[in-house]
């Protein structure tokens, strides 16, 4: 049984995508939702990136653009993107997993 939904960052994306096999992520979880700051994120990574031609070819995508940071994640220092996933999964759902987000 696939799990619900999984809320992503940039990272995992961005490598899935090199690799050709973020069409993975869409095999594993029913719903894959991503915040707002994630997709500029991997859009404004670079032209003919192969995870921003993915982005643009999914349909069965949400991208969220109104994710409330509390101040608890915001005192992180973490990029908008991150701070977005960290914050949707506190907010939605106890079942919301998210991917592991880089090492700083």
């Amino acid at each position: 049984m696939k799990p619900d939904k999984i809320v992503v960052n940039a990272s995992p994306v961005i490598s899935l995508a090199k690799i050709g096999c973020a069409d993975f992520l869409l095999k594993l979880f029913r719903r894959l939702i991503i915040p707002e700051g994630v997709a500029q994120e991997i859009m404004n990574h670079k032209s003919h990136d192969p995870a921003a031609e993915w982005l643009n070819s999914i349909r069965s995508l949400d991208i969220v653009s109104t994710v409330k940071v509390p101040a608890s994640v915001l005192e992180w220092n973490l990029g908008k993107g991150e701070s977005q996933v960290i914050a949707f999964a506190l907010q939605k759902s106890p079942k919301t997993l998210v991917l592991p987000l880089p090492v700083r």
